[in-house]
């Protein structure tokens, strides 16, 4: 009897723990979306500077020559774009998701522009 009601709350306690909804799976995509962006925002930056590109952003010229630092900010800027993005959803119900979105497009341009500088220096 005892071993009964257990699993029936163990049951329970998975069927509550395993439950996703549609708005935190979009979320998590969009978060794996971007730190991808972000690795490959790194890896972009990295092959323009091997073939003698220069980094036009001036705050980050000393920091794009460390692969490693450059990797570590990115992962320090995500993680202050998953707390702002939380906060404003907290404050207005999908904002953090827009947030989310405004910032992939953006990385899109900017693995773009990294991938036709890299390739015109090959050429």
């Amino acid at each position: 009897m005892v071993s009964d009601s257990y699993s029936r709350r163990v049951l329970k306690l998975l069927h509550v723990f395993t439950r996703v909804n549609n708005e935190n799976l979009v979320e998590f995509l969009a978060l794996v979306i971007l730190g991808v962006l972000l690795i490959l925002d790194v890896l972009t930056t990295s092959l323009v500077l091997s073939v003698g590109g220069y980094e036009t952003n001036v705050l980050m010229e000393g920091i794009v020559t460390i692969p490693v630092v450059h990797l570590f900010l990115k992962w320090l800027f995500l993680v202050f774009v998953v707390i702002a993005a939380r906060f404003c959803d907290w404050m207005v119900q999908g904002t953090g998701l827009y947030i989310m979105c405004v910032i992939i497009g953006w990385y899109s341009l900017v693995i773009a522009n990294n991938t036709l500088i890299f390739l015109r220096l090959l050429a």
